[in-house]
């Protein structure tokens, strides 16, 4: 006889049946189960494989972008080799002194550069040019207003007694009267006066107007020759008290 046995009473129900006739059971209780169970094992499978089949590519994948972006590291590393050895080739050739023309205009320009300061010994116009330069570029007194570069400078040798005997500093015997113009007068007078000394130290004045000559004065700055040449070249004016040595005359009184 076909049919299945309720799972409560033992009895035998029809297929169809949806309760037990004997004890009422409800049968599609069992048939929904078995339902679910056999779903559940038909879906199973598919995932099991679907799984396994994404695993394969996925590893091939990453191993393809493995070896890609390692490829790339190596390049790039391999270009950035080869900048630095170019840059280190060019540093070398760059440091190996240069036997060509350029070369030889650089020492002569360095040569330049020494030859336009000035020297130790300027001479007496030099010496003039240097001492009014330096007093006025220093703020000595007033002693800019004395500095006349377009025109030139006189500067009067006087060994007046008088005059001498006011200066504490007399240096050896001689005083150096500077005044802004030229064509001196018979009675043109100065404040601006400076003597030297036999070590080459230079007692830089400026007179009042109105000279007492019962009052010795003191210089308002003494210094070296070598440091008034040495401040005038370190502060960039060799070329100018050159030119103004060239405006300087010398007289006597």
């Amino acid at each position: 006889m076909n049919g299945n046995l309720c799972p409560k009473c033992g009895a035998r129900v029809g297929k169809t049946a949806k309760f037990c006739s004997k004890c009422g059971f409800d049968l599609r209780k069992i048939k929904t189960s078995t339902t679910r169970s056999e779903n559940d094992g038909a879906a199973v499978r598919p995932r099991q494989h679907k799984k396994i089949g994404w695993k394969l590519p996925a590893v091939i994948l990453g191993i393809v972008i493995i070896l890609v972006a390692g490829f790339f590291v190596y390049q790039n590393h391999q270009e950035q080799e080869s900048t630095a050895a170019n840059q280190n080739s060019g540093s070398q050739y760059s440091a190996t002194p240069s036997t060509n023309g350029n070369n030889t205009g650089n020492t002569n320009n360095s040569n330049n550069s020494n030859s336009s300061a000035l020297p130790a010994d300027v001479g007496p116009k030099g010496t003039t040019a240097a001492i009014t330069y330096y007093a006025a570029k220093t703020g000595i007194g007033n002693w800019s207003g004395v500095l006349n570069e377009d025109d030139g400078i006189t500067v009067e040798l006087s060994t007046d007694d008088d005059l001498l005997d006011s200066l504490a500093d007399k240096g050896q015997g001689m005083a150096y009267e500077v005044y802004g113009y030229h064509n001196l007068d018979d009675d043109d007078e100065t404040d601006f006066v400076y003597t030297l000394d036999s070590d080459n130290t230079v007692n830089i004045y400026q007179l009042p107007n109105d000279l007492d000559s019962d009052k010795v004065y003191q210089p308002k700055t003494r210094i070296k020759k070598s440091d008034l040449i040495n401040y005038l070249n370190d502060h960039n004016y060799a070329s100018r008290v050159k030119d103004l040595t060239s405006k300087v005359d010398l007289v006597k009184d």
